[in-house]
């Protein structure tokens, strides 16, 4: 059909602008709602939330400190380049200064989420 792409294209635009208009700036790709609903899809509810490769236009980023504070979640990096990964505390770090931030600890050296794993790692 003649035209039949260009229609298809306004027809996405007038359905989700946001969207469109987050592609053309650059913007990741944010227009997913049905994730904040992830952990409700199964029969039975998950004991972990298992994540990687959260890019390409599938998974609403946002949602990602809620549905860790209903479980645990392992990231998993593929092919990101990194080096020397190494289980670190919540106030060790190998960037110079980083106990002064006191980004995981209070002031008093109490651990805000003592339940957390701590890792980090080097991109050359």
């Amino acid at each position: 059909m003649r035209g039949g792409y260009r229609l298809q294209q306004v027809s996405h635009w007038a359905a989700d602008p946001g969207r469109v208009f987050d592609q053309h700036t650059g913007r990741e790709d944010s227009h997913f709602p049905g994730v904040h609903r992830l952990l409700d899809l199964p029969p039975r509810p998950p004991t972990l939330l298992h994540v990687h490769n959260l890019h390409g236009g599938y998974f609403d980023l946002r949602a990602l400190p809620c549905l860790s504070a209903r479980l645990p979640v392992v990231m998993t990096l593929y092919d990101a380049g990194f080096q020397d990964s190494q289980v670190m505390g919540p106030a060790e770090s190998r960037i110079l200064g980083w106990e002064e931030y006191r980004l995981d600890t209070e002031p008093d050296g109490t651990v805000d989420k003592p339940d957390s794993l701590y890792m980090e790692a080097i991109k050359p």
